[in-house]
């Protein structure tokens, strides 16, 4: 009898995770899709799968947005992420005892 092999497992179920997390971490509808009149298959706001914009075609009809876009993050509630500070921007006190 065969033992299982534990490790290969693992991988094999951290791949699946990572597959689907994937699926789901890239576009999140802007607009109401319906399956069928009626029959709301995402809401505003909710991800959407990548294999479903790809067969369904509804990033090209202006359904859906990538989540880490501007639209993205808002439509999800998510805050703007805070501008990177470059050392250009930063303001020195000024000397005392010089011109001015």
């Amino acid at each position: 009898m065969t033992q299982p092999d534990e490790a290969a497992d693992r991988r094999a179920a951290q791949e699946r995770i990572d597959q689907e997390a994937r699926e789901y971490s890239t576009w999140v509808a802007v607009a109401d899709i319906f399956a069928a009149p009626g029959i709301a298959a995402y809401r505003v706001g909710h991800v959407v799968p990548i294999s479903n914009v790809e067969k369904h075609g509804y990033d090209e009809a202006g359904l859906v947005v990538l989540q880490d876009s501007r639209e993205g993050r808002a439509v999800m509630g998510m805050p703007e992420p805070a501008p990177a500070r470059s050392r250009s921007t930063v303001r020195t006190a000024p000397v005392e005892g010089g011109e001015g």
